[in-house]
């Protein structure tokens, strides 16, 4: 059995981990969703040269 030493942190491999999953599943909800997001629409909507918020 491993035992982890006194002080030990495994905090920056587990951040890398959950930042590559959250691109990833960025990515997949973008596939499923495009064109029904503002970001896909947006140009419909908002003139050009318009004021953006």
């Amino acid at each position: 059995m491993y035992i982890k030493p006194p002080g030990h942190r495994c905090g920056a491999g587990s951040n890398g981990h959950y930042r590559s999953f959250d691109n990833v599943m960025d990515k997949v909800w973008d596939g499923f969703n495009k064109g029904r997001q503002w970001k896909d629409i947006r140009a419909r909507y908002v003139e050009a040269g318009g004021d953006d918020e």
